[in-house]
């Protein structure tokens, strides 16, 4: 794949993006993620897999802001009205987080293990979904449940603490396979990330944000055995 400098200098804005990860209210439970194994000879030998890496790095730090921001906020929210709009806010993160596991074990994950021949590629990443499933769940029902004069802010920390080490190390550890790929054609990788990429807009377009498990998903698709 020809590295051309738009490219180059596109990739080179990725640990710029993630900002000042010092701040408070970045680094409240979760850390902010960086794509500190980038490397102009990465780069250079695969950009595709510094592009799949840096695209899972932006939807990651989404997911961390997202919970750190209601981690940091929840004793400073006391108005029923607002308590009803931020347990709606949680809500809607915890169906982002669902949905982006979603895509990744009925498109990306497939196409990438159907790529590279290894089928057990992202295997640690689907269990790692399910190692924390249950606690994002209990979060979920919590803020769907819970009627704002019963909110307690004790409450939705302690369900948070219990599932913020084994989320936080899931979203280092997903990166880190995103950047094995860099042993792979970049060129065809790129394809077959392009094709997941498509497929998984149009599913959100036509379905919106899922509440379904992704323990208990039978997906029904085409590879992007076709690209290459």
């Amino acid at each position: 794949m020809t590295l051309t400098r738009a490219t180059r200098l596109k990739f080179m804005k990725i640990v710029a993006f993630c900002g000042d990860l010092t701040q408070v209210w970045v680094q409240r439970l979760l850390t902010g993620l960086a794509l500190s194994a980038y490397t102009p000879s990465v780069l250079q030998k695969s950009p595709a897999a510094i592009h799949a890496a840096s695209e899972m790095t932006h939807v990651h730090n989404v997911i961390t802001r997202g919970v750190n921001s209601f981690y940091l906020q929840a004793p400073n929210v006391r108005n029923p009205s607002d308590i009803k709009d931020f347990l709606h806010f949680v809500i809607v993160w915890g169906n982002l987080v669902d949905r982006h596991h979603e895509t990744e074990e009925e498109s990306i994950f497939p196409d990438l293990e159907n790529f590279t021949g290894d089928k057990g590629l992202m295997q640690h990443s689907v269990e790692q979904h399910h190692a924390f499933h249950s606690g994002l769940q209990t979060l979920k029902n919590y803020a769907s449940s819970t009627a704002p004069e019963d909110y307690s802010s004790d409450k939705r920390k302690s369900i948070i603490d219990g599932l913020g080490p084994t989320l936080q190390e899931h979203l280092v550890d997903e990166i880190d396979t995103m950047l094995t790929l860099k042993k792979f054609d970049s060129e065809g990788l790129m394809k077959v990330w392009k094709v997941s990429e498509a497929e998984a807009r149009a599913k959100t377009r036509s379905t919106g944000a899922s509440k379904a498990s992704p323990t208990n998903r039978k997906p029904q698709r085409k590879t992007a055995d076709s690209v290459l």
